[in-house]
């Protein structure tokens, strides 16, 4: 007697109006009677192996935009299909059931050809402040009693209280921060209405990685990579060991174990690392041979981390100094 065996998928779903949600579970019913176990839940919450998106809502783009950066394969919804990977689908609004049952079936048999494994997604408020998406939305946040604005577009996170700084930072990594979509206009009203003390992005990842709270699942490490511009960082939360491995990453293109192993910092921190000059938007991708002209420029700024690495004992460049 021949045995089938049953194809799980975990689809996430983002931006989803109610008619659309109701017809993508209708579908994923019609695939269980083809022995396709599909389980539907919100982006960000669990690991998926597909996302589901309505592209003419900010949550929808948001979470398309850090779909396809990470290659999660992708069906999204929108007003006029378009053609994008091999791992990504375009339905119109009105698809139907059987449109969507098609797609999803597709794209579970690329999930299954190619292995890949459920990814855990960033948590939503990280996924706001992804500045590798280059997303453009102004988002206001609020857990409890904090609440705060993201400019994407401009790089920005606008604090009505200023202590709202460390609740973000604890709680970065929390799934219940709950959003709301802003236009420009509305932005405006709540700025005339009330000051606001404005931090960059890139100033809170820099935060956020620090401390104790922030784990991300190690990603691909493959490629090495070199910021493009020293971070801002608050000297007071930086650890000390942390700066010549930053000035390395300047210096030349690292992964999180050449890292590692070239400036003497914990495996875990040299991963952080990484992970945030991604998550803030500094890093470019590194050619196999550096150029002699870029690293002259960077002359002065080796020289004094050279001198950091000596009051510390700590290694950079490959040598121990101090």
């Amino acid at each position: 007697m021949t045995r089938h065996m049953t194809t799980k998928a975990a689809i996430a779903i983002a931006g989803l109006d109610i008619l659309p949600a109701t017809r993508l579970k209708v579908a994923c019913n019609l695939l269980a009677a083809e022995r396709l176990d599909v389980s539907v839940m919100p982006w960000g919450t669990s690991p998926a192996d597909i996302l589901v998106a309505d592209t003419t809502s900010v949550d929808g783009r948001s979470a398309a935009s850090s779909a396809l950066s990470t290659k999660l394969p992708l069906l999204t919804f929108n007003r006029v299909t378009s053609i994008g990977p091999a791992s990504s689908m375009s339905l119109p609004l009105n698809a139907t059931v059987r449109d969507i049952a098609t797609a999803l079936k597709q794209l579970i048999a690329i999930v299954s050809v190619s292995g890949t494994k459920a990814r855990k997604l960033l948590p939503p408020l990280l996924q706001a402040l992804d500045r590798s998406r280059l997303a453009n939305g102004i988002m206001t946040f609020a857990r409890g009693t904090t609440s705060f604005i993201v400019d994407q577009g401009a790089g920005l996170v606008l604090l009505s209280d200023p202590a709202a700084m460390e609740d973000i930072v604890t709680h970065s990594m929390a799934d219940d921060w709950t959003s709301k979509a802003l236009d420009t206009r509305a932005c405006n009203t709540r700025l005339t209405e009330q000051a606001y003390n404005t931090v960059t992005i890139e100033s809170l990842w820099w935060r956020i990685v620090t401390h104790e709270t922030f784990a991300l699942p190690k990603g691909d490490d493959a490629r090495p990579v070199q910021l493009s511009a020293w971070p801002e960082l608050d000297a007071h939360y930086c650890p000390p060991q942390w700066l010549p491995a930053i000035a390395q990453l300047m210096y030349s293109g690292s992964t999180a174990d050449s890292l590692a192993r070239t400036t003497g910092i914990d495996p875990a921190d040299a991963t952080r690392l990484i992970q945030v000059a991604h998550l803030s938007g500094l890093t470019v991708t590194t050619p196999s041979r550096h150029n002699v002209h870029s690293l002259a420029g960077k002359a002065t700024l080796t020289h004094s981390f050279m001198n950091v690495a000596k009051r510390f004992g700590l290694k950079l460049f490959g040598r121990q100094h101090g």
